[in-house]
């Protein structure tokens, strides 16, 4: 009875502070501003291309990291290539409130598309100066790099990195062991970035909806119940190389016609499930000829799902279907899995309260969604008390070419962070809620 009273009267307290905090909104027009100004760094207007480890992605750290100093924070490139800023709290005793997510892109994915967790982050704190507001924790952002090329800003952190992963080859054609290099990182230090668990009071990600089920039902902020699970395998097929002008078609040893088979049978696969699991093969990267003169075509999978059974079915129906594939097309094909980001669903349920509860004070509606794809949110929760922050957006394959969709909606996710870790702060103790909440 005592620990129900005391939990209203810390429920009761934590309303007041929400009262007293409603006043402060982020700048909207600063924001967005932003959003336009780290656009104007892309390669061509509307047509976002700031995949992982190149120029115009150099150009855009370049461009953030200024901000977060603007705001305050105390800012360096960890040995991931991960950027982190902190700001001191009044207790130095208190581990940190993370924050942020990633600002790499899928290829043509538009403004909108990746970065606004992390802009919306640097909005936040910038708020918090304007407003001479200082917190008790910590905090700290993190803007993960490489989420697009299998989350692997995160995974350094988790220490789920070994030397094979390393070798990977990304969508720019280099490994991981290059791109960390080119970001400011160091791979042979990686080892030192590993944070055990407890080392945060919390994190939360906000990002827009992938799948638009917040668009679809007038909903203005999804509160993240389950993030899925995914895994990744390397697939190698070899063929040989045979003359266009004079080869036969049914005589070529074709490697990409058997990649392009496998993809179109993986949709065909994934599609006949109801809970919409995610299938993708990246770009095939064509590796030069091996002495025995055959040639070897790389390219990944990467199957999502809420289900780590189903997953490993519909590795299993492609995996066979393979056999037919590569008879027919004359060639050769491996899998090879290099990731297992199996989160078991660890989405804080102490924090879902807390985001309702900020969204609610605003005047917004509120939806309890699951991620719909991975996140690096799905491994922070392995060490830390963990949620996400959905706002609306079209279906992923409707952001391409997004222009700022949504300015008020992307102000009312800012708004939700804001209002929750200042609620986060005032309800986390010293000692920190236990990871998973329980």
């Amino acid at each position: 009875m005592l620990r129900l009273l005391g939990f209203l009267v810390c429920l009761v307290w934590i309303g007041s502070a929400y009262a007293q905090d409603t006043d402060i909104q982020v700048n909207s027009d600063r924001l967005q501003r932003n959003m336009r100004a780290l656009a104007e760094l892309d390669e061509a207007p509307k047509e976002t291309k700031r995949i992982a480890v190149t120029e115009t992605t150099l150009n855009g750290r370049a461009f953030i990291m200024s901000l977060m100093r603007e705001a305050g924070l105390k800012v360096w490139v960890d040995y991931a290539g991960n950027i982190v800023g902190t700001r001191a709290g009044w207790n130095p005793a208190n581990k940190p409130i993370s924050i942020g997510s990633r600002m790499n892109t899928m290829k043509e994915q538009g403004d909108y598309e990746g970065y606004i967790s992390s802009l919306a982050a640097v909005e936040v704190i910038q708020t918090f100066m304007d407003h001479d507001i200082f917190t008790d924790h910590p905090l700290e952002i993190i803007i993960f790099t490489d989420e697009e090329d299998g989350i692997s800003g995160s995974q350094a952190v988790l220490g789920d990195y070994d030397n094979e992963s390393l070798k990977s080859v990304n969508a720019r054609g280099i490994t991981r062991e290059e791109g960390i290099i080119e970001l400011g990182g160091d791979p042979k230090k990686l080892d030192k970035l590993v944070r055990p668990k407890g080392a945060m009071a919390a994190f939360v990600e906000l990002h827009a909806d992938p799948i638009g089920i917040l668009e679809r039902n007038n909903i203005d902020i999804g509160v993240v119940d389950r993030i899925i699970d995914k895994r990744s395998w390397d697939i190698r097929i070899t063929g040989l190389p045979t003359h266009a002008g004079i080869t036969g078609t049914e005589l070529r040893n074709e490697t990409l016609m058997a990649a392009s088979n496998l993809y179109i049978k993986l949709k065909e696969i994934t599609g006949s499930y109801d809970s919409r699991p995610i299938g993708l093969l990246s770009d095939p990267v064509q590796a030069e000829k091996n002495p025995e003169g055959r040639v070897t075509m790389n390219a990944t999978l990467s199957i999502s799902d809420s289900s780590i059974e189903r997953i490993n079915e519909i590795y299993m129906l492609l995996k066979q279907s393979s056999y037919d594939i590569a008879h027919q097309e004359g060639v050769e094909i491996s899998f090879k899995q290099v990731m297992d980001d199996d989160t078991d669903g660890l989405i804080d349920p102490t924090l879902q309260r807390v985001i309702d509860n900020a969204a609610s004070t605003l005047g917004l509606s509120t939806r309890k969604v699951q991620s719909g794809t991975e996140y690096d949110a799905g491994g922070i929760a392995s060490i830390a008390p963990t949620a996400m922050i959905f706002l609306p957006a079209a279906e992923a394959s409707d952001l391409a070419f997004v222009d700022h969709q949504g300015g008020d909606d992307i102000a009312n996710g800012a708004n939700v962070l804001l209002l929750t870790l200042l609620a986060l702060d005032k309800e986390l103790q010293k000692d920190e809620m236990p990871v998973g909440g329980n």
